[in-house]
C-alpha cells in the first residue's frame, strides 16, 4: 500500500550555467511510501499474551494495532479527513505530524524520503488490518517503595516488550515459572504479601 509523506529537504542548485558554485534552496513534496502487505497464512503466530498475538514475518515481529482515542491524533485537521480509522491516523501521521524536514545541505530529497521509508517499514498490513514491529515480549519484575505493604509500594510481574540487556529482574517467554517463583519470592522478602495475588494475575506468554 502506498501512502503520501511531506518531506522538506535541501537542493543545489547553479543559478545560470556561468556559475561554478552551488546555491542551496529549500524544497518539499509529497512523497509516496510502502507499506508492506501479505495474508496471515504468510506470517507465523510466535505467541500471545492474553488476547495480543505476536506473528512473524520475514524475520520480524510485529503486533496488531489497537485504534486508541490518542493514536496518531489528528484533531480537526482537514489535511486528512479519514481520522476515525487506523489505517487513516497513520496516513495523516506522515503528513500532518511529518518529521522528515532537512534543512543542511546534505539533507537531499533522497535522505528525506529514505527517513520516511524506514518509518513505513516499521509497519505491515495483515488481511487488510495495521500491524506494526515489536520485539519479543519478556516478564519483568518491578518493585516499588520499601515493602511492609505500606501505601504506594509492591512488587509488580507484568509483560512487557522492550527491556534493557542483562537486567536480573527480565525473563525471557520460556522461563515463566522462573520469573514468577522470584516475583512471589521478592514479594514475600520484602513483606508485600499483598502483591501475590496481583502477580499471579499476571498475563501468560504462550508460545507457539
Amino acid at each position: 500500500m502506498k501512502i503520501k509523506a511531506w518531506i522538506k529537504y535541501t537542493e543545489g542548485y547553479l543559478p545560470t550555467p556561468r556559475h561554478r558554485k552551488l546555491r542551496y534552496r529549500e524544497c518539499e513534496s509529497f512523497e509516496d511510501v510502502i507499506i508492506d502487505e501479505t495474508t496471515t497464512n504468510q506470517t507465523k503466530l510466535k505467541y500471545t499474551v492474553g488476547e495480543t498475538e505476536i506473528r512473524e514475518y520475514k524475520g520480524k515481529l510485529y503486533k496488531k494495532v489497537i485504534m486508541h482515542p490518542n493514536l496518531f491524533y489528528c484533531g480537526n485537521d482537514k489535511r486528512n479527513a479519514d481520522n476515525d480509522t487506523i489505517i487513516g491516523r497513520l496516513k495523516h501521521s506522515f503528513i500532518g505530524y511529518s518529521k522528515y524536514f532537512g534543512f543542511n545541505p546534505d539533507d537531499t530529497k533522497e535522505k528525506m524520503l529514505q527517513k520516511a521509508q524506514e518509518d513505513a517499514s516499521k509497519y505491515l498490513l495483515i488481511d487488510g488490518e495495521l500491524w506494526e514491529v515489536t520485539n519479543k515480549p519478556h516478564y519483568k519484575i518491578t518493585t516499588f517503595g520499601l515493602g511492609n505493604n505500606l501505601p504506594g509500594i509492591g512488587v509488580f510481574l507484568d509483560v512487557e516488550y522492550s527491556r534493557i540487556n542483562n537486567d536480573e529482574n527480565c525473563f525471557e517467554p520460556e522461563d515463566k515459572g522462573l520469573a514468577f517463583a522470584k516475583a512471589i519470592n521478592t514479594a514475600i522478602k520484602r513483606g508485600d504479601t499483598d502483591s501475590i495475588e496481583y502477580i499471579k494475575k499476571c498475563p501468560v506468554i504462550e508460545i507457539y
